[in-house]
C-alpha cells in the first residue's frame, strides 16, 4: 500500500462502517469505563473520515517511518 495512493481510501472505507457503529450504538456519556468505547469510536470516526477527505495522508504517514516492522508490532499490539 505504501506505493499507491489507494491506501487512505482503503482505510477510511473500512473504518467508517466500524465506526459509525460505535458512535450510534454506543454514545454513553458518562463518568465510567465504557466513555472509552465512546471516546474510541469517535477518534475512529474522526481518522476515516479525515483519511476519505484527504487519501494522500496515509502514504506520506507511511512514507516518513524507515523500519516497516514497527506497522507490525503495533497492529499486532492492537489486536
Amino acid at each position: 500500500m505504501a506505493d499507491g495512493r489507494f491506501a487512505g481510501l482503503l482505510i477510511g472505507t473500512f473504518t467508517l462502517p466500524a465506526s459509525l457503529l460505535l458512535v450510534i450504538g454506543h454514545n454513553r456519556w458518562a463518568w465510567d469505563p465504557s466513555v472509552f468505547i465512546t471516546l474510541a469510536g469517535w477518534a475512529m470516526l474522526a481518522k476515516s473520515v479525515a483519511y476519505l477527505l484527504f487519501p494522500d495522508a496515509a502514504t506520506r504517514v507511511v512514507s516518513t517511518v524507515k523500519d516497516s516492522r514497527k506497522f507490525v508490532w503495533v497492529g499486532a499490539a492492537m489486536t
